[in-house]
């Protein structure tokens, strides 16, 4: 079997749940559109982006208790619903509720699918499989965003939509997703993974700093150089990423395998990319975002997949893999801060944007004793 036809039902699950999935891209939107003053409007934001880390945290957890399944299902749902409650709520507390709901579903996702997946696909297809699941999450996106801009004037009505499409995603996942999981060979379980394991979580969080510095520093740049048609071109840049990952992630992931190539490799494009992007030229910012896109193809699949390979066994798996997860995306959050002293409000933003990326090209180079141990514990190539 295939790592596309072993994947199947999750891809389904998840291109259902990501074409309509426009929530929390519109809350902006109508914290504005219903005037809330600036402490309500802060206040509700920064409530449901937080929640984020509630629902990555806990994920974990229910899935080691209750099985990965129920809980994806019982997340999507849960999105739904708050979807439908911010198109039904009239002042900021029960809208601040009903988008923490959202994101406390929404961010449940990423660890339980890869949990899925890894029960699903043999160990030799989860790289590809990986490949494939970002491709239709992209797919889905670039949908999401379609319908979005269509009818972006209909907020209540797409609110509506995504509360329909999650529980259409449910109802699909309840009928087709298996809760396995593979049992441990004698050579992976037990703590032999838990050095190598750290050592992937920090560049993945590095890689995160990174990669989320250079996009909110290519938007701050470009808005700050051209005002308001600079959003424009960021538009058209992460068009460029989505379209870009979407098409090509399978075909470089068959590609490029080895670990301890594709991720310096990842890292040095990324790297070039961020230097040019955060210039402030929409000639520059395409050909930096078209490197930077390289870099993640190159490192997107392959890395995830050493890391969920090395991920300790245990009756805890999920919830280490959680916690690690939730780490990484901590680091995002601190690279999209550390932007604006670094590179929108310094002197020289190129230098700046080095600083957050040459960590990680130098964290990757000294990865040879966890690329060992992923090939000796694991069995893989």
């Amino acid at each position: 079997m295939s790592a596309f036809r072993a994947a199947l039902p999750l891809l389904s699950v998840t291109l259902v749940n990501k074409v309509m999935s426009l929530s929390m891209s519109l809350l902006p939107a109508i914290v504005v559109a219903r005037a809330l003053p600036p402490g309500q409007a802060a206040a509700v934001v920064g409530l449901a982006r937080g929640a984020a880390v509630v629902g990555t945290l806990a994920s974990g957890a229910l899935a080691d208790r209750f099985g990965a399944k129920w809980v994806l299902v019982g997340s999507i749902a849960l999105s739904g619903a708050g979807a439908l409650g911010m198109a039904r709520s009239v002042g900021a507390v029960d809208l601040a509720i009903a988008a923490a709901a959202t994101q406390i579903g929404l961010a449940c996702f990423p660890v339980l699918n890869r949990v899925l997946l890894a029960g699903a696909v043999p160990l030799d297809q989860q790289r590809e499989a990986l490949a494939w699941l970002r491709t239709t999450a992209n797919l889905g996106l670039v949908m999401s965003f379609a319908l979005g801009g269509a009818f972006g004037t209909h907020v209540t009505a797409l609110l509506v939509a995504d509360a329909v499409g999650s529980w259409l995603a449910a109802a699909l996942g309840a009928a087709l997703l298996t809760d396995a999981r593979r049992p441990a060979t004698p050579s992976s379980a037990g703590a032999s993974t838990w050095r190598p394991f750290l050592y992937l979580t920090a560049v993945m969080c590095a890689w995160g700093c990174a990669y989320e510095g250079f996009l909110t520093a290519c938007a701050a740049q470009l808005r700050a150089t051209w005002g308001p048609e600079g959003v424009s071109v960021f538009a058209w840049v992460m068009v460029l990423n989505t379209v870009g990952c979407a098409l090509l992630g399978v075909v470089v992931a068959r590609r490029i395998e080895a670990p301890d190539l594709a991720v310096p490799v990842g890292f040095a494009l990324l790297l070039a990319g961020a230097a040019l992007g955060v210039t402030g030229s929409p000639a520059a910012a395409f050909v930096g975002m078209a490197l930077a896109t390289a870099g993640e193809l190159a490192f997107s699949a392959t890395a995830q997949f050493a890391w969920m390979a090395l991920t300790p066994e245990g009756p805890r798996k999920a919830t280490v893999f959680s916690v690690a997860m939730t780490a990484s995306f901590l680091a995002r959050a601190a690279g999209a801060a550390l932007v604006f002293p670094l590179v929108v409000h310094a002197p020289f933003p190129a230098l700046g944007m080095a600083g957050l990326v040459v960590p990680g090209v130098l964290l990757s180079l000294a990865g040879a004793p966890a690329w060992a141990a992923f090939r000796t514990t694991r069995g893989v190539r």
